[in-house]
């Protein structure tokens, strides 16, 4: 599909035919996923559109849009991520742990190379807008707007979805100025949830084709579990109760585990459901305050309630 975007004379908006594109929106087949670029009436991508994804380093970028583009193999459309940061044996490591394994990936840093890759693809991924290079003979600042021109141009020519992985700085602001947030369609950033470090918050905060809202997912060993709209706390202004951290209502559940049989780390796993890193550090926290005492080291072990020990150490001694 091509849009035509040469500049035009002015025109009734009436009299302007809108492209069948704009009602037929690219679906990952994910509901929650199709909200946060569409609406309700037409989820999804927009062909042709561009969008922006930064975040913290560890807040899941890669994962996510791994997981994006396998989606949209999986109905039909043709996916690729552009890397580099990474080698290509390192993109392949991580798609193939989450699942991602229809996804076609490169090291490629050469912006007319990938531009003219769009061509053959229905969803391109840039890692990262700051690694495009070319054999032109330009100061980075130019460089930087012939790249933002050459692949939003391509996209809109080609209907390819375009997406752009962004360094930041400190600030918040995409390294090497602020132009191509404005000039793409669709902005979102991935954040750590404070209260809770497993989960992620999906904020999009623009979008010319759509909602602007923040969305939910849950970080797991095999990528993300979406989970719909972030719904903010509430507070009753007479009644304020402090609000329990995640992980100290996950310490709550342990101790009122029964005994025996005894705890182990694939039970509490399983009972929080949460991965085997973040039931581990649980633990640790718990038995230097105290609650827990550990027996055992590796798959071995197994802890117990510091009371039952001690309740049990008194009878011992009697």
């Amino acid at each position: 599909m091509q849009l035509n975007t040469l500049e035009t004379k002015f025109a009734k908006c009436s009299s302007i035919q809108i492209p069948d594109a704009f009602y037929n929106r690219m679906s990952t087949g994910c509901d929650e996923i199709d909200l946060m670029f569409g609406t309700e009436q037409f989820k999804g991508f927009m062909p042709g559109s561009a969008i922006t994804l930064t975040g913290t380093p560890g807040a899941g970028k890669s994962s996510a849009i791994s997981q994006i583009s396998q989606m949209l193999t999986t109905q039909g459309k043709r996916a690729a991520i552009a890397t580099g940061e990474e080698s290509h044996f390192q993109l392949a490591y991580t798609c193939r742990r989450l699942g991602a394994v229809d996804v076609d990936i490169a090291h490629i840093k050469d912006v007319e190379e990938i531009a003219a890759a769009m061509c053959d693809y229905d969803f391109m991924v840039v890692d990262s807008f700051q690694a495009l290079r070319s054999n032109k003979n330009m100061k980075k600042r130019e460089f930087y707007q012939y790249a933002q021109d050459l692949l939003l141009s391509t996209a809109k020519e080609t209907g390819c979805v375009l997406v752009f992985i962004l360094h930041i700085t400190v600030n918040g602001l995409p390294k090497g100025g602020t132009d191509i947030i404005h000039a793409v369609d669709v902005n979102m950033k991935i954040t750590v949830d404070k209260d809770d470090a497993t989960m992620r918050l999906f904020d999009v905060y623009k979008n010319r084709w759509g909602s602007t809202n923040i969305h939910t997912a849950l970080m797991t060993p095999n990528g993300f579990e979406f989970r719909g709209l972030y719904v903010a706390p509430t507070e009753d202004t007479e009644e304020k109760q402090p609000k329990v951290p995640a992980n100290e209502k996950r310490k709550e559940e342990i101790l009122a585990m029964d005994e025996p049989p005894h705890l182990t780390l694939d039970r509490i796993c399983g009972k929080l459901g949460v991965s085997g890193q973040i039931a581990g550090n649980i633990l640790r926290e718990m038995v230097g305050e105290g609650k827990l005492q550990k027996f055992g080291r590796g798959a071995n072990a197994v802890w117990k309630i510091a009371q039952e020990c001690q309740k049990l150490h008194k009878e011992l001694t009697k």
